[in-house]
């Protein structure tokens, strides 16, 4: 089966190399995580103590110790969220980097049919109009999911413009998830992109569907330049050593945050004990 998308805007296409790191999905995805984990306690938790607080039903100390406890709760899944995408990006760039390497030594993309239960896509990124095809360009396949996207497999385009992206339910399916509804994105390096498609692909199990990828007109001069793969190459080295690097920050950040926690609901823990019993300090007149 094959299938011709539509060009869309380009995103911005160079950065200078310090900027682009600081794209880099893992220091993005642990804001968003962080973010939504402080969104839940502001919107799950606070609604329920200060109107006690305000109402003199509990102390300062006791609301302060529900919000603590709430935060500590949530680190787990923090933590978890966190290490799916290490995991994620870890592969992501891995399968970027050795396709460029069978690419820097010319071997071009092998056509096959998938095995049992895998999910395979072939497909070729060409100029719009006279259909020249363009190697050297990445190419993601994002399995389009509201809550959560993931990137299910990474391709670098060979001397033809063909690439080819397998993988597996395991790499995206989660409980009551079916067919993968798959978007591609298209680029130099992975953060700068010249085409995101804006219609889904659902995608079967055991049956190669074939993509044809015309970039928008205003991409094609920077997409025509030459693929450069040892810059590239070792681009991806220090992404990836930046990835690394963070890995351990976040990681670090998360037990911090842990130990923080827990020693605050046992101080907090202790005030309340002292004061003799739990509920809102009388002040006198």
């Amino acid at each position: 089966m094959s299938i011709k998308d539509k060009p869309s805007s380009p995103g911005k296409i160079m950065d200078p190399l310090d900027t682009r790191l600081k794209k880099l999905p893992v220091l993005e995805g642990a804001g968003k995580i962080l973010g939504s984990a402080a969104a839940d306690l502001g919107r799950e938790e606070l609604p329920k103590i200060w109107p006690d607080l305000a109402a003199g039903k509990i102390s300062l100390e006791e609301a302060l110790l529900g919000v603590a406890k709430t935060a500590a709760a949530l680190l787990p899944k923090v933590t978890k969220e966190g290490r799916r995408l290490e995991l994620r990006e870890a592969r992501a760039n891995a399968q970027w980097r050795a396709a460029l390497r069978q690419r820097q030594q010319g071997k071009d993309v092998k056509a096959r049919t998938p095995k049992k239960g895998e999910y395979l896509v072939t497909g070729q990124v060409v100029l719009p109009d006279k259909e020249e095809p363009l190697p050297g360009l990445v190419v993601e396949a994002i399995d389009k999911d509201v809550a959560k996207p993931d990137i299910v497999g990474v391709d670098v385009t060979d001397s033809q413009g063909r690439f080819v992206i397998s993988f597996r339910a395991k790499d995206f399916a989660e409980r009551g998830e079916g067919l993968p509804e798959i978007l591609f994105r298209v680029g130099w390096y992975r953060q700068e992109l010249f085409l995101v498609t804006a219609k889904p692909l659902r995608i079967p199990p055991g049956e190669a569907m074939n993509v044809t990828l015309p970039l928008p007109p205003e991409a094609v001069a920077t997409a025509r330049r030459s693929p450069d793969y040892n810059t590239r190459l070792i681009e991806v080295d220090r992404r990836m050593a930046f990835d690394r690097l963070n890995q351990r920050q976040i990681q670090t950040m998360g037990q911090v945050l842990t130990e923080g926690f827990s020693q605050a609901v046992k101080y907090l823990e202790g005030i309340i004990a002292a004061s003799g019993k739990g509920g809102a300090r009388k002040t006198s007149p």
